[in-house]
């Protein structure tokens, strides 16, 4: 994948890199910690360059780290300038971090719910939360990982992790639980990323027009991610009719409001310039979803699918090739999978006939 893919690897480094997700935080009863960590070190960023501070993390949410000296003083720090932290993980979270890369993402949830409940540090506990957000997400219970993200949200409304939102960036019918929670969410005027959430999720059903209305009113929402976010699930619904115009500017503009957020803006973009017959921005636009990393597998690996499929329309079957063995091997329990194998199959029927 990579060595056909090292110019569109290039336009992808101008994007920003994402600052350090701030913790998340949910208020739940949980087990007596069996588990005390040492000392954490904070790297901040400063205007010189950048300074480590030692002690003990008391806290640590999208606006603020809050750390306790050796001289025991709480040091307030700017989440924005907080560049990376050090700190000691639970012998269950360290079990959990190697089951969720090895993809046996049930086991991971798993070890991550009881790392939660063995870990003493609240802050550390918010972010493990935000794992099983991707587990339950990978498992394709978008319910339950909507639910709980709207913990994290509740809990800390600046959270930075608003890149792991489980919203729906293809058209993928909701199951009944989560068409019910919708239902409710969308009605929810005091919880924006609810109303966002739901909004998102029911577009293919009969409450697509009542979805629509939402998400416009979203797009003036006062949090820039929820109507940054809202004003790109709009573009699924407007990838048959944007014009040309219309998909440079929404490419153009993912650029400016994408940062922090994931990375399924580029999804529509592709789509829509697919649509168009633009092949190869379809897939420099797709491309990036996996390049850049995104949380939603199932969103990852179609993003493949549809960029392999752009790739044969320019003629070049050695790249489409790679990204379908790609597909296969990284995200082989996905969807796609099945469609990449039979095109992998029928480009070697082709190979052998001609």
């Amino acid at each position: 994948m990579a060595g056909c893919l090292n110019s569109m690897k290039e336009n992808c480094r101008s994007i920003p890199r994402v600052l350090l997700g701030a913790c998340l935080a949910v208020a739940c009863v949980f087990l007596t910690p069996d588990f005390v960590a040492g000392e954490d070190a904070v790297i901040v960023a400063t205007g010189k360059g950048r300074i480590t501070k030692k002690g003990e993390i008391l806290d640590f949410t999208g606006k603020q780290l809050v750390i306790r000296t050796p001289d025991g003083n709480q040091l307030p720090i700017p989440a924005k300038r907080v560049i990376d932290i050090k700190t000691t993980l639970a012998p269950q979270h360290l079990a959990a971090d190697r089951l969720f890369e090895e993809h046996r993402f049930q086991e991971a949830l798993d070890a991550y719910r009881l790392a939660q409940q063995n870990d003493s540090r609240i802050w550390m506990r918010r972010q493990i939360l935000s794992r099983q957000v991707s587990c339950l997400q990978a498992l394709g219970q978008h319910a339950r990982a909507c639910e709980t993200f709207l913990l994290v949200v509740q809990s800390d409304p600046s959270t930075q992790f608003y890149d792991a939102i489980p919203l729906a960036w293809q058209t993928v019918e909701p199951s009944s639980t989560l068409r019910q929670r919708a239902g409710g969410w969308l009605q929810d005027r005091e919880f924006p990323a609810a109303r966002l959430l739901a909004a998102s999720w029911v577009l293919p059903t009969e409450y697509r027009n009542q979805a629509i209305f939402v998400l416009k009113e979203l797009r003036s929402n006062e949090d820039q991610r929820v109507a940054h976010l809202a004003t790109a699930q709009l573009w699924r619904t407007q990838v048959a009719t944007a014009s040309l115009t219309e998909v440079h500017r929404w490419n153009d503009e993912v650029g400016r409001i994408s940062s922090g957020l994931g990375q399924g803006f580029y999804f529509p973009v592709g789509k829509a310039y697919f649509q168009h017959q633009r092949y190869e921005e379809a897939a420099l636009a797709l491309m990036r979803i996996p390049i850049l990393g995104h949380q939603d597998r199932q969103l990852t690996s179609e993003s493949l699918l549809l960029a392999a499929a752009a790739l044969e329309k320019v003629e070049r079957p050695d790249c489409a090739h790679r990204l379908y063995r790609e597909i296969l091997t990284a995200y082989g329990d996905t969807a796609s999978a099945n469609l990449a194998r039979v095109r992998l199959n029928e480009q070697q029927t082709q190979d052998g006939g001609s």
